[in-house]
Parts: C-alpha cells; sequence; structure tokens
C-alpha cells in the first residue's frame, strides 16, 4: 500500500499530503483553523476543487473537523485520528521518524504478535507456513538492513494472513509505513543473518505441528519477554512504565484520556453520503473487485449528484485504497480483503443499514481473544487504584442497564477504551479509535444473544481480585487469559449460531 500512495501522485493528493505533512509537523498544530479555502488554495497553488478533495481526503482520517461558519479546524490525532493515520502521514518520506512512537510500535507487536501466532497454529494450512518459512530464508540471505527490514514487514504480513482473521490484516496494513520504519531501525542494530535463522527454525517448529496453540503463544511470548529489554535499549527506551513497570508513587491516573466516542457524529456532506453509498456497494460485491466503475458523468447522473462533489467521494475511496486510476479507463475496484486498510472496515460498520455478517463479528472477537489478555495484564501494572475504580464504576453502570442492549453495549465499549487509554500508549489508543463501530456492532449482538449479568460479574469479580492484589501483578496476563476463554468462546457461539449472513472470506 505505501507505493499506492507515492504513485501517479493527482494534484489532491499532492494537497492532502502536504496537509497531513503539515499536521505531522506541529505546523498545523491541534485547534488551529486553516485559512478560507479561496486564500488555502493560493498558498498552496492550486484550485479549489483539488483542494475540496484533498481537505475531505484528510477529514476522512479525521485530521480535520469542519466548524460551521468557522472552517477547518485541526485535530489532534493522538486523541481524534484512526491507525490510518500511521499509512498516509509515515509513506511520505520526509515525514521524520518519531522515536517514542516507534517503541510504542514495538510494544504494540509484543502485545499482538503472540495472539497473531496462537491463530495462525489453529488456522494456518502448509502452504501458509511455507510462504513465512520462505520470507525469513530470503532475509537468511539478505545483506543490507534496508532489504531485511522490507523482508521482517513480509513476514509479519504472511503470518496476518496465515491467522485467516481479517482485522489483523487490515490493521497491520494500515501500519505498514509505521512497521517498515521500526524495522529499519532494528534491523540495524541486530545481527540480521542470525535473527533471520532464528525465525526460520521458529516456523519449523510450528511446520512440525508439535505444539498447540496455546504453547505456541507462550512460547512466542516468553521469547518476546527475553528480547524486548534490548530492543528497548536500542531504541532509546521511553520512560519504564510504559513498558509495564508499576507506576510511580504520585502517578497521575492513566484512565480517562480517551475513555467515549472519540469521533462526534457529524451530519454528512453530500461527498460522505456518497462515498458512504460507494463503500456500502464495495462491501456488499455489487462493485466487485476488478470491476470499472461507470464514467463520471454517468455515475454522477446514476447516484443524482453533480460531478464535483462524486469527485470528491471518489477522492476519499481512493486515499483508502478502495478503487484506483487506470490509464484511459477510468476507475477500477480494488479488492478491500487484499488493498485496504481497517479504515474501511470502520466506515463500513459505521453504517447503520451495513448488514450484520455474523461469522465477520466472530472474527473482530477473535482478534480480541487475541491481544486483550496482554492488554488487561500491561494494565495491571500501569493503572493506579482511581483508574481501577473508574473501571469498576463503570462495569457496576453495565450491570445495572443490563436489560437495555444500547445501553449496555455502548459501556462495555467504553470499558474497553479505558482499558486502552490506561497503556499510555498511542498505537494501541488509534487502533481502538479505528476498531470502535466493529467492537460496538459485536458488543450489541453479544448483549442481544447472551446474559450479559453473568459475564459483567464475572467481570467485577476479576477485578476485585486484581483490586484486593490476590493475584501477582505478573499473572494478571495469564490469569484473564484462563478466564475469557470461555467467556469468548461462548460469545463467539452465540455470533456464529445467530443467523446473519456470512462476511466476505479473509
Amino acid at each position: 500500500m505505501e507505493s499506492s500512495i507515492a504513485r501517479r501522485e493527482s494534484v489532491s493528493d499532492r494537497l492532502a499530503n502536504e496537509l497531513i505533512r503539515r499536521i505531522v509537523s506541529g505546523d498545523y498544530a491541534p485547534g488551529i483553523r486553516l485559512p478560507p479555502e479561496r486564500t488555502l488554495a493560493v498558498e498552496l497553488g492550486s484550485d479549489r476543487t483539488s483542494l475540496r478533495i484533498a481537505l475531505a481526503q484528510v477529514k476522512r482520517l479525521n485530521l480535520l473537523s469542519i466548524v460551521q461558519g468557522s472552517g477547518a479546524v485541526v485535530n489532534d490525532y493522538r486523541t481524534h485520528a484512526g491507525v490510518e493515520f500511521f499509512l498516509h502521514a509515515f509513506a511520505l518520506a520526509d515525514t521524520p521518524d518519531e522515536p517514542a512512537l516507534l517503541n510504542e510500535m514495538l510494544q504494540y507487536f509484543h502485545l499482538t504478535m503472540p495472539g497473531v501466532y496462537g491463530l495462525v497454529m489453529q488456522r494456518a494450512s502448509d502452504a501458509d507456513l511455507a510462504a513465512i518459512e520462505g520470507v525469513y530464508r530470503r532475509q537468511v540471505a539478505a545483506r543490507d538492513p534496508e532489504a531485511s527490514a522490507a523482508l521482517a514487514v513480509e513476514a509479519i504480513d504472511e503470518a496476518a494472513i496465515a491467522s485467516r482473521n481479517l482485522i489483523f490484516q487490515a490493521i497491520f496494513r494500515s501500519m505498514r509505513p509505521l512497521r517498515l520504519r521500526l524495522m529499519r531501525r532494528l534491523m540495524a542494530l541486530v545481527d540480521i543473518r542470525h535473527a533471520a535463522e532464528d525465525n526460520v527454525r521458529w516456523v519449523q517448529l510450528l511446520r512440525s505441528r508439535t505444539l498447540s496453540a496455546d504453547e505456541v503463544e507462550e512460547r512466542y511470548r516468553a521469547t518476546l519477554r527475553r528480547s524486548h529489554v534490548k530492543a528497548r535499549e536500542a531504541m532509546g527506551a521511553l520512560a519504564q512504565d510504559a513498558w509495564g513497570a508499576a507506576p510511580r508513587p504520585g502517578a497521575a491516573p492513566r484512565l480517562g484520556v480517551v475513555v467515549s466516542p472519540v469521533r462526534p457524529r457529524r451530519p454528512p456532506t453530500t461527498p460522505d453520503r456518497l462515498a458512504h453509498e460507494l463503500m456500502r456497494r464495495i462491501w456488499l460485491g455489487a462493485y466487485a473487485p476488478g470491476q470499472h466503475l461507470s464514467p463520471e458523468r454517468e455515475l454522477a447522473v446514476e447516484l443524482g449528484t453533480d460531478r464535483t462533489s462524486l469527485r470528491v467521494a471518489l477522492g476519499q475511496l481512493k486515499r483508502m485504497n478502495l478503487i484506483s486510476a487506470v490509464q484511459g479507463s477510468g476507475m477500477a475496484v480494488k479488492d478491500f480483503r487484499r488493498d485496504a486498510g481497517i479504515d474501511f472496515l470502520e466506515h463500513v460498520f459505521e453504517l447503520e443499514d451495513t448488514p450484520l455478517e455474523a461469522e465477520m463479528l466472530a472474527q473482530v472477537a477473535d482478534y480480541l481473544n487475541a491481544t486483550v489478555p496482554a492488554l488487561v495484564g500491561l494494565c495491571a501494572r500501569l493503572a493506579s487504584p482511581p483508574d481501577l475504580e473508574r473501571l469498576e464504576h463503570v462495569f457496576r453502570q453495565a450491570r445495572a442497564a443490563a436489560g437495555d442492549v444500547e445501553a449496555v453495549s455502548e459501556l462495555t465499549v467504553r470499558s474497553e477504551d479505558m482499558f486502552a487509554a490506561a497503556t499510555g500508549n498511542v498505537v494501541v489508543a488509534l487502533v481502538y479509535h479505528s476498531t470502535r463501530p466493529l467492537r460496538l456492532r459485536l458488543a450489541h449482538r453479544v448483549a442481544a444473544t447472551t446474559d450479559m449479568r453473568q459475564r459483567l460479574d464475572a467481570h467485577l469479580d476479576f477485578l476485585r481480585i486484581v483490586q484486593k492484589g490476590l493475584v501477582a501483578v505478573d499473572d494478571v496476563e495469564g490469569l484473564f487469559r484462563t478466564y475469557q476463554r470461555k467467556l469468548f468462546s461462548d460469545a463467539r457461539a452465540a455470533l456464529t449460531g445467530a443467523g446473519g449472513s456470512a462476511a466476505p472470506a479473509a
């Protein structure tokens, strides 16, 4: 996806990238109002139509808010953007590295990759594992850090594919440019050949099929525990507490950073409505991969709109990697399973009339099942007593509202957002922003099909154990993993047994 941004850059793409660059660099600080369109077009040497398309693209990333009568206001990406921000910001060659963000990217993978390999062990075919091993064997033969970094990123992508989980695949695609920057830094600091040989042996162990999924997860987790200290030192570590130490005395509570819907719902503009309709058609297969859209003039008539609004909407879809320009043939639809990032799933599932796909929601459950225990373990180290009290309050609110599916769903997602905020990790926060509509759909289906009082009582019991110190901090992750297995198993059974059309295959 990275190369697709740099290739055939249109005027609107160039303008959008320039606006993103200025936001990332701080030239446009959070809260600042952009100049009026006419002024900004002159400043950037652009026509207003191209600028309008660019502004819509940047707004789609939630980097801008349009305030009636006040123009466009810059948002803080840390609290507003989704993980797709990484794709567009760090694919730009002149965006400076942020060492702290690279550290947080590394921590995110330490939190999630054991779960990915657990799914790989359950679902990967021999061909899948052979593909991962093949990438690592090419890495053994690589002679420079740049090539090795690209192969390390490719190996992670292959593992996500082998997990058969569309959520992991989409998130990793959105993170690709930042992952590549991280791997470039790491490959310059390690013995590349030795590391690649270790990875070949690791995949050969998976191919032997002698370990269970749980054993694979634990072995990979143990390997990361041994290696993360060296990696942290090599990267120029963050403060120790960001990697899991207990909070310092007097440390401010972490919860409450992002604990409500991050993105206020605003009335969609005409281009937004058009983009939503086109996304819906792509999701439902009305526009199949490889199909060419009708010429702009015909498509505008079909959708009952003007060509300028349609052009703005198409620009949004192009930025999301859902369509691409084909020389002399207009716009061709891409395969979102292979090309799109998590923002496509985010926006599709924000639409209330998008059909509920039981298998897709089961994949969301699997994603959370694979990642939440590590998140809970980290939060147990970082959260202060007031943090845990706030979390308990939300669980009790949900328990009291257990008969109200809408209310309990919102409170369930709110508690998840609190866990993400407690990590203090921007990458985790942005992932949770992007997955919120998916998580809300999942919470709604679970609340409608299972006994939420029983589930919430179990959550409160677990939280009480942590609050009273009845379990060692180092054991919280493992205990929660055991505790949640039945809850997630029950939820997945309810999802797959509740009917609904099947999701497109991952």
